[in-house]
């Protein structure tokens, strides 16, 4: 993507779609590797890579699709996997202060659908009926959250040590 940010030639790129995989965990090995949500490493790691990609939605200016999400087929919480999904100037997954001011500079018309500033307590005043793993995070009707600021996995990661 450095490559492309400095061409000073438009690039037609219109999709992007990029899965992190972890599967075929060794019997026994529990969830200590070093991706899943429970690994704040892994986390920080994701959250860069979300970054740099909405950092270069400022030179593809014509990607009208970019999806990054992470696939953990033995995850005990699948629902809670991380994820960054732009469609038109619609977004949903992972944020924080510094993605949200990226994402208005590169795509001041793009929003966050269902943004959730709740903090890592849980308390929330807008209708999401159900919460997991002790509070930490919000979990709303019918599946995955459709916004989790970034910084909620360091609680969930301190919750499970």
């Amino acid at each position: 993507m450095e490559v492309a940010q400095r061409s000073r030639d438009p690039c037609p790129l219109k999709s992007v779609d990029l899965i992190v995989r972890n599967c075929c965990r060794p019997v026994g090995f529990g969830y200590n590797d070093a991706t899943g949500i429970y690994q704040i490493d892994f986390i920080n790691a994701f959250k860069n890579l979300v970054i740099e990609a909405v950092r270069s939605l400022s030179v593809f200016t014509s990607l009208q699709y970019l999806r990054i999400r992470f696939l953990d087929l033995d995850s005990p919480n699948p629902l809670l996997n991380p994820y960054f999904h732009l469609q038109g100037n619609q977004v949903t997954g992972i944020w924080n202060d510094e993605i949200l001011s990226l994402l208005r500079t590169a795509r001041p018309e793009a929003e966050y659908d269902g943004l959730d500033f709740a903090d890592c307590s849980g308390k929330r005043a807008d209708g999401f009926a159900d919460h997991i793993l002790g509070g930490l995070m919000p979990l709303p009707r019918g599946g995955r959250p459709k916004s989790m600021n970034v910084d909620a996995y360091a609680a969930l990661a301190e919750a499970r040590i």
